[in-house]
């Protein structure tokens, strides 16, 4: 029988207690979204009453589908491979501004957020370079022209 100490089992009761409630703010911060933009919608709505909620929600459901689209060839249209991963110096510069104290107490949950830190550096390189790949060369000779 292993049996853990009561300030180890404290500790992890904590963590636990710290990942449930990341979680549910995260969950507040989505519905939150979801409310919001249903409110803007609405307000879109009584602000345009002649408007024709049927191409409204055609118009929205068309650009829903550009969205997806865009979030799909984020997601699925690069492959990791072809993201170079955070850099250890970057990494180990963030982790530098934690304080020491923290790192021993929280090591779960610093380590959840690391990983949470390299799929969004990840995620970001990935955004990025969908964004060039549809950026339009139109509008860069425009704006080059425009800078003289």
């Amino acid at each position: 029988n292993h049996k853990l100490s009561p300030t180890k089992l404290r500790h992890d009761k904590e963590d636990a207690f710290r990942q449930n409630s990341y979680t549910i703010l995260r969950k507040k911060r989505e519905e939150f979204r979801r409310n919001l933009v249903q409110m803007i919608i609405e307000q879109e709505l009584e602000e345009n009453p002649d408007s024709n909620i049927d191409e409204y929600k055609i118009t929205h459901a068309e650009d829903t589908e550009d969205l997806l689209r865009y979030y799909y060839y984020i997601m699925m249209g690069i492959d990791d491979v072809h993201v170079a991963p955070m850099n250890q110096d970057l990494l180990n510069k963030i982790l530098g501004l934690v304080p020491a104290s923290w790192k021993t107490r929280f090591v779960k949950i610093l380590a959840s957020v690391v990983d949470d830190a390299k799929e969004d550096y990840a995620m970001s390189l990935k955004k990025s370079i969908v964004d060039f790949v549809l950026q339009d060369p139109l509008e860069d000779a425009l704006k080059m022209k425009d800078k003289e």
